[in-house]
């Protein structure tokens, strides 16, 4: 059984104080299971409680206060995501989906916390290049999603916790593409801010076109002396230049990729003098 998310029953809360566990299987059709612990660490079971398309990642969370863990879900495709709750009834029977958002594309992350201090999880989501929250109004319903879309980059993980301690949740990001961390603290969410960059990871260089498949220009605008240096994921150096200072330098350095295997390189610029900065390039087939 190909098991794709797991979540665990906080003790306590699933009305006979201790921790059972809920398993989705991915199959086509996703079924959620759940087992309910004797308490003794032994778990009977498991009882099918829901059978529903294509669940993707899940969250459970009492979002409606009534004692039982409901379940927030990403499901759907890449190219059609969907953010949805399904409310737990009483002994893990859960109601039919209720779809918050719909629509997505190449959604990545799902995760929920308190944003505006009112004492219920908010949700939020993040796609390639999309930020969304939405704010749960209490007893089980959900304001329509604020979506923030002006950030600095694609994104590719997510986490929510309270980053300057002012007791509001707040969105941290992180984009392997771009290479940089970034947040948006609680009352940015309402302004539909843009994230605040914590680090860059890889600088501000910028191969173009990237993915590339034939030449790739690498842009160099470090003073002095320097080495520049394309490797393969093992390590392997695929393209090696050592830049001397002159006047006649210009500010782009071509590389010819057309024969090297499609995949991912690093670039590495190294100084004589100051930071190395590196960038991920994409050699496309």
């Amino acid at each position: 059984m190909p098991v794709t998310s797991l979540g665990a029953r906080a003790p306590g809360r699933d009305l006979d104080g201790d921790a059972d566990l809920i398993v989705a299987k991915a199959n086509g059709q996703t079924k959620v299971f759940w087992w309910a612990n004797d308490g003794n660490g032994a778990f009977p079971g498991p009882v099918n409680t829901l059978s529903t398309a294509s669940l993707v990642e899940f969250l459970l969370n009492d979002v409606d206060a009534d004692g039982d863990q409901d379940i927030i879900a990403l499901m759907g495709s890449p190219l059609d995501g969907k953010v949805a709750l399904l409310l737990d009834q009483g002994n893990a029977v859960f109601a039919e989906p209720q779809y918050l958002v719909q629509d997505l594309i190449y959604f990545h992350s799902l995760r929920a916390d308190d944003v505006d201090m009112d004492g219920d999880a908010d949700i939020a989501y993040v796609t390639d290049d999309q930020v969304g929250l939405i704010i749960n109004a209490g007893g089980g319903g959900f304001l329509t999603a604020t979506t923030l879309t002006n950030g600095p980059g694609r994104y590719s993980c997510m986490t929510m916790g309270d980053l300057d301690g002012d007791g509001a949740a707040d969105i941290a990001l992180g984009s392997a593409e771009e290479g940089y961390l970034a947040w948006l603290a609680s009352e940015q969410l309402a302004l539909s801010a843009p994230p605040a960059t914590i680090a860059s990871l890889t600088g501000t260089l910028r191969i173009v076109p990237n993915p590339a498949s034939d030449r790739a220009q690498i842009p160099v605008d470090v003073k002095g002396d320097m080495t520049l240096r394309i490797c393969d994921l093992s390590g392997r150096t695929m393209w090696r230049m050592d830049r001397k200072s002159s006047a006649s330098n210009t500010a782009f350095e071509s590389v010819d990729v057309s024969d090297w295997p499609a995949g991912s390189y690093f670039l590495t610029i190294m100084p004589e003098q100051g930071n190395p900065t590196s960038a991920k390039l994409i050699v496309a087939r």
